[in-house]
């Protein structure tokens, strides 16, 4: 399940579910909007806290965040 999914089910905001982490607001709606993957670590801890309705698989994602995407785009573009 996919965590945007299990937030919506279990009726949480972003902050309700920073605070059952343990970790900021903006930080899990960076999960969400895939600009940031989360460390192995969280992804155990987010699994954790889900009761296995979100898994470490559901988190990966293997694009890397869109934030280096920009970079990745000026490094093979040349003049």
């Amino acid at each position: 399940m996919k965590l945007a999914e299990y937030l919506k089910k279990h009726n949480l905001t972003h902050e309700e579910f920073a605070e059952k982490i343990q970790v900021s607001r903006p930080l899990v709606t960076r999960l969400l909007n895939k600009t940031r993957n989360p460390s192995a670590h969280l992804m155990k801890l987010i699994e954790d806290v889900t009761d296995g309705e979100v898994t470490m698989q559901d988190l990966f994602n293997p694009d890397p965040p869109s934030r280096l995407k920009s970079k990745q785009k000026k490094k093979t573009e040349k003049p």
